[in-house]
């Protein structure tokens, strides 16, 4: 579903082959689904995926604690609807 005429073609078949990108659907055939948003849980899987990382890192929220006032996470909160 990428034609391969199209300027983002040939990176996205580099991160196929790396094993950035997964599918989006495999039946009846493989497709890709570029005009899918991408969510950021998404987006994170594929920065872990190019930088090699075997599994979420110890004490990420994967890891051995809860997101919590003091986690990394939220020492900068995301701005709330319509503050931006």
């Amino acid at each position: 579903d990428v034609d391969l005429g199209l300027w983002y073609a040939p990176w996205v078949d580099a991160a196929w082959e790396a094993g950035i990108a997964e599918p989006c659907a495999t039946e009846p055939e493989l497709r890709y689904c570029p005009d899918d948003p991408l969510t950021r849980a998404v987006a994170a899987y594929m920065m872990a995926q190019a930088k090699g990382l075997a599994g979420p890192p110890q004490g990420s929220l994967g890891g051995s604690h809860p997101l919590t006032s003091t986690s990394p996470a939220t020492e900068f909160p995301l701005p709330r609807q319509g503050e931006r």
